[in-house]
């Protein structure tokens, strides 16, 4: 039920800010949630991407030929397990790099780094960066365990783990704390590519979305449209760094502890061309997109309505003002410090279409700054809108 409150505000904290850990665990929640329900399309693009690893096409046999035909061989071969294979690693690194980069993200936002011109897709890459960073070991043993299968069908280099936990010990037992890292050089490029795409497309396509009204400014459409949208950019940006991130982290590694095919980002590009030329960057691209972009919707969406309710409840529960419980209330209270109401607005308008204000409250301004008044029925039957301009001197 909406309640108004008298107001006499302190500063505002900003617009949008959630204490960070909440902000990170909102994040790496909306993706583990995404996660579950597109790892299988994640098995299909890493082998994809790894089969005729540096070999000219038509020079070898191709196990996987499209999105349907490899979740069907993949299943059929390995059982339905086979196509959670990862699972585990994948919500481990989901959740870390997401939390990271989403917290990141929407902190630089509530504190206006992103009004600025590019301000979205710096944000958007340092975010990204950032997470990729955290969470590169969990990406490692993600691709190891994800490309591992049954001879018949494999491709790629087997690493044969057990486990993640036996995957991270094994990598660190051969190659130390750096061997958890390995691959991280191209990690950080694919996803703040990724990143500055996916949440600068996302921002604009949401204010568009939300300028245009063609729904509900509280909609939960304006966010699935602006996640689709988002969807598309990530998934055509993304997809050649993908491609050679997956290879550096995949690839085999020698007795000195460096990797056997490729010494790095530039290396792993230049060879990929010469051997498979400019379209061996985009293999994998239709899983890339079937993956991506239902994940980004999902991601975002879930993301987007988490971040709403914890900005309801916060506002709620940490708001200075008095509550009371009806327009009368809110008026006596209002006549009692010679003032009069000037707006008010229930919870979820005020988060959806007035960020700046504190949520359900009822502003009273001094009855000799009202300049003009008029008032209109609320939605609710016991809260009415009542419009007032306030004169120069009372505003700020």
């Amino acid at each position: 039920m909406p309640v108004t409150r008298l107001l006499n505000p302190p500063p505002p904290l900003g617009p949008g800010r959630l204490w960070p850990p909440l902000d990170f665990s909102l994040g790496a929640l909306a993706c583990c949630g995404a996660c579950v329900f597109t790892n299988p399309l994640e098995v299909v693009k890493t082998r994809l991407q790894l089969q005729g690893e540096l070999r000219a096409r038509g020079s070898y046999q191709r196990l996987y030929r499209g999105v349907l035909q490899a979740l069907w061989l993949v299943g059929r071969t390995d059982g339905v397990r086979g196509l959670q294979k990862g699972l585990s690693a994948a919500l481990l690194y989901q959740g870390l790099m997401n939390g990271v980069r989403l917290g990141f993200y929407s902190y630089t936002q509530a504190s206006g780094l992103t009004d600025g011109p590019g301000g979205s897709l710096i944000a958007g890459a340092a975010a990204g960066a950032l997470g990729a960073f955290v969470a590169s070991p969990a990406y490692l043993v993600k691709t190891h365990l994800q490309a591992q299968t049954a001879a018949a069908i494999a491709v790629g280099h087997q690493h044969n783990h057990q486990s993640v936990s036996s995957a991270l010990l094994s990598i660190y037992r051969r190659e130390g704390v750096t061997g958890l890292w390995r691959g991280v050089n191209g990690a950080v490029p694919r996803v703040m590519v990724g990143s500055a795409a996916q949440l600068s497309t996302f921002s604009s396509a949401k204010d568009w979305v939300t300028r245009a009204q063609w729904f509900s400014p509280h909609s939960v459409l304006i966010a699935l449209i602006a996640a689709m949208i988002s969807g598309v950019a990530v998934s055509v940006t993304m997809t050649p760094f993908d491609v050679i991130s997956t290879r550096l982290y995949n690839q085999p590694v020698d007795e000195f502890k460096r990797g056997r095919l490729y010494s790095g980002f530039v290396d792993c590009l230049m060879k990929v061309c010469a051997t498979e030329g400019i379209v061996g960057l985009y293999k994998g691209m239709m899983p890339v997109f079937v993956r991506l972009a239902p994940h980004t919707v999902l991601s975002m969406l879930i993301w987007d309505v988490l971040r709403q309710r914890a900005l309801l409840y916060t506002h709620r529960r940490d708001s200075p003002y008095m509550n009371t419980h009806s327009r009368d209330d809110a008026e006596r209270l209002c006549r009692a410090h010679n003032r009069v109401t000037v707006e008010i607005l229930d919870d979820e308008e005020c988060v959806n279409q007035s960020p700046h204000l504190s949520c359900g409250r009822s502003l009273c301004q001094d009855s000799d700054d009202v300049i003009a008044a008029a008032h209109a029925p609320s939605r609710s039957s016991d809260v009415t809108h009542a419009f007032l301009s306030p004169s120069p001197s009372s505003r700020g």
